[in-house]
């Protein structure tokens, strides 16, 4: 029977549970990318190098020093925080001598040396056995199970860490390189959708960002600045957690043949590079992007070319850059994400928190039978808040993307009397066709004000109600829940802004 090396790294929740601002989150998550990169780096190329088959994730086999100079410096943290191997005669002690050379890098980016040597946790064992479809969610078990040894400190303390990562210029440098070293505040990020518009305005834009030190006097920076073109989105943000959906039972499926993990784990990286470029280009931030683990902030909606674009776009086109790894059939992997939606200046830590959670609960398939969903949720400054769970697979999904993209005169006001005629109806819609659906509005709703939107009205949010019924036709609640959350979003992105 073979033997394998499996390594963990940690402790992230350790690290990064304390943090409050963006700029800190992103380093501590960065640094644990950057412990993962060296570690490999170490067991790929010279003295350490594995005399086994690397299973998990990602190196190529040839100009291995080109590959992690390529991921070095471009802002985001690539490396998961576990690596399996195959393992020879002689590779866990090349493994320790790794460890030890990695902490003395991590120490001298500014940290103790005898902190770094007691905190961090990277541990790894050798196993032996069966190479069948168990043995990599073998590994992972034996993983979940090191991952509880919490190491005591007695020199140094997180607090230390914690005032580190909120300065962090070493690990900033290695993240950005000689580029803008400083990750964007939460307001930066959530007026985003600003700095596109005329040439004026795109400078006006860069110009306030750059030049506010304090990111509590963004808002009101460019509220003035901007007039009627800032919106009341702009100051909320959107907190995106993803992560692959039945991943491990793929992974297992290869039965641990090296070549055909090879080919998953470059997929899985192939995907990294995309989705990295899919959030940036929407306006996002990414954190982390690790294999099928996404961590990002980003705008919850921002205007290109005339047409405005929300968080849910940019899900659908992370959608579209995992299926072109991971081609959509029975059994594939898909991705499920949580997104808390709150205002800029609430805690930041609790924002992620709920993020995490949605996460969950999008995964649980008591609520989501086949998984692929969205969870999301908007907490509202004055203190309500409303969301609801998608199922991607649903045929009411494609509708709901049709009913935020469709462009419209009407405003927030006139969704009004759209919500609450909608309410009124709740219960009838179950017991309606789409046809009858149709002809309620259009002859409850018929007033000028109310063909303001006619695609809308009398075709495209019919549609979407009977579909949701359709999808929950024991649970009405839950489809009216998801009706009336779908609603306030839209008109939460309608709105101008105002105080609430």
């Amino acid at each position: 029977m073979p033997n394998y090396l499996a390594v963990t790294i940690g402790p992230i929740g350790r690290t990064l549970g304390p943090l409050r601002k963006t700029r800190a989150i992103f380093a501590g998550s960065y640094l644990f990318s950057y412990v993962m990169r060296e570690l490999l780096r170490a067991l790929s190329v010279g003295e350490h190098q594995l005399q086994g088959k690397l299973l998990l994730p990602y190196v190529p086999n040839d100009k291995m020093e080109e590959y992690f100079a390529s991921t070095q410096g471009i802002g985001v943290g690539l490396y998961p925080d576990r690596l399996l191997a195959e393992a020879a005669e002689g590779d866990f002690e090349r493994f320790v001598s790794a460890r030890k050379l990695v902490l003395e890098k991590v120490a001298a980016l500014g940290l103790s040396t005898d902190f770094t040597n007691q905190y961090f946790q990277i541990y790894g064992t050798v196993l032996t056995l069966d190479q069948n479809d168990d043995t990599v969610n073998a590994l992972n078990r034996l993983l979940d199970q090191l991952e509880m040894r919490q190491q005591w400190v007695s020199k140094g303390n997180p607090d230390g860490l914690t005032q580190y990562l909120s300065k962090a210029n070493a690990i900033m440098l290695d993240a950005f390189g000689d580029g803008n070293r400083i990750f964007p505040s939460l307001p930066a990020i959530a007026t985003r959708g600003l700095r596109e518009g005329t040439r004026k305005e795109r400078k006006a834009y860069f110009e306030a960002v750059e030049n506010e030190d304090d990111e509590n006097e963004l808002i009101p920076s460019l509220k003035k600045e901007f007039g009627e073109r800032f919106r009341f989105y702009h100051k909320y943000i959107a907190i995106v957690y993803a992560d692959g959906d039945r991943m491990g039972k793929h992974i297992g499926n290869q039965n641990a043949d090296s070549a055909k993990l090879n080919d998953v784990s470059k997929n899985l990286f192939d995907f990294g590079q995309a989705a990295k470029g899919v959030i940036v280009s929407y306006g996002g931030s990414p954190v982390y992007i690790g294999g099928d683990d996404l961590f990002f902030f980003a705008p919850v909606a921002v205007v290109e070319e005339g047409k405005t674009k929300t968080i849910f776009d940019c899900i659908a086109d992370l959608d579209v850059a995992f299926e072109a790894q991971f081609p959509k059939s029975d059994g594939n992997p898909t991705l499920s994400y949580g997104v808390s939606i709150t205002y800029h200046k609430y805690p930041l830590n609790e924002a992620r928190s709920k993020a995490e959670e949605l996460l969950y609960t999008a995964k649980d398939t008591d609520r989501h039978t086949a998984k692929n969903a969205i969870e999301w949720n908007v907490n509202k400054h004055c203190g309500s808040f409303f969301g609801a769970g998608l199922d991607k697979d649903q045929p009411y999904f494609k509708t709901f993307k049709t009913l935020l993209s469709q462009r419209t005169e009407a405003d927030a006001n006139w969704l009004n009397s759209v919500i609450y005629f909608v309410r009124y109806w709740s219960e009838l819609f179950p017991k309606l066709t789409e046809v009858e659906i149709q002809n309620l509005f259009k002859s409850r709703l018929n007033e000028s004000v109310h063909r303001e939107d006619q695609v809308f009205l009398y075709e495209t949010l019919p549609a979407f109600i009977s579909q949701v019924h359709a999808a929950f036709p024991d649970r009405a609640n839950d489809g009216n829940t998801l009706i009336f959350g779908v609603l306030r979003f839209i008109q939460f992105i309608r709105s101008d802004d105002q105080d609430e």
